[in-house]
């Protein structure tokens, strides 16, 4: 699943020293924290699929303690793409479990998908992913829809933080730089696209910067590109490319 401005696992585990892979659960270094955030996207874009057009805005909210955050997001439709303005489209509610193993964070979750006031049924899904504290922060997370689907996507991202030689309230701003290319198996292809055969999906490219308001409040806007990479999947979706952008206010505590 994509998180809306959500804390990634890599930020919620801190690195463990020492040699040896040893295994150290965040419990133990990790107070009660909890935020909320409002994003403005003027297109909703995931997996390659361009789920809405026409602009969107998409709150969420989350809690975490000792390792484990439960999350919601949801997106609601400003314009009448899919249904009437302003109407509740998809909610989206998660747990997971972050710890960190070495050089590595580890992230074990499970998500369940509504669409309210679509004709689509609910659906969830089990990931995992690991992310690599190396030059470029490499990470891999794989999802398993056990439901509608059955399938396999699975996302590879590398990114890297450019500083723009400004700083706001006393931290330096950067523009964070992403990159990531998806692969589903043949059901998750068939599932979606109604295609044949496992291929790669999509590559997404964007660009953030975050910008520290207060100790609590960070504004972000963003610009993204994306585009379906495989030459059948893009016979099969009527929108192949995506240029998009938006801006988001975080709150956390």
């Amino acid at each position: 699943m994509v998180f809306a401005s959500v804390v990634t696992a890599e930020e919620k585990a801190a690195a463990v020293e020492g040699k040896n892979a040893t295994v150290e659960a965040a419990e133990t270094e990790e107070p009660l924290s909890y935020g909320a955030s409002v994003q403005f996207l003027s297109k909703y874009v995931s997996r390659g699929a361009v789920v809405s057009g026409d602009p969107v805005l998409q709150p969420e909210v989350w809690l975490s303690y000792k390792g484990f955050t439960f999350d919601i997001w949801n997106n609601v439709d400003l314009t009448d793409y899919e249904i009437a303005p302003w109407r509740l489209t998809e909610s989206d509610f998660t747990v997971e479990y972050a710890f960190s193993l070495s050089k590595a964070t580890i992230g074990l979750g499970y998500s369940y998908y509504t669409y309210p006031n679509l004709h689509y049924d609910d659906t969830q899904e089990f990931y995992a992913s690991a992310c690599l504290d190396v030059f470029l922060s490499p990470e891999l997370t794989v999802y398993y829809d056990i439901d509608e689907i059955c399938g396999v996507y699975a996302n590879g991202l590398v990114r890297y933080a450019v500083p723009l030689g400004l700083e706001c309230k006393g931290e330096k701003v950067n523009a964070e730089l992403s990159a990531a290319v998806g692969w589903g198996d043949s059901n998750y292809i068939g599932g979606c696209f109604d295609d044949t055969g496992e291929s790669l999906v999509d590559l997404l490219l964007s660009c953030a910067v975050p910008v520290k308001l207060s100790d609590n409040v960070s504004l972000t806007p963003s610009i993204s590109y994306m585009t379906v990479l495989d030459s059948h999947l893009r016979q099969c979706t009527g929108k192949s490319d995506a240029l998009y952008g938006g801006i988001a206010v975080t709150v956390e505590f």
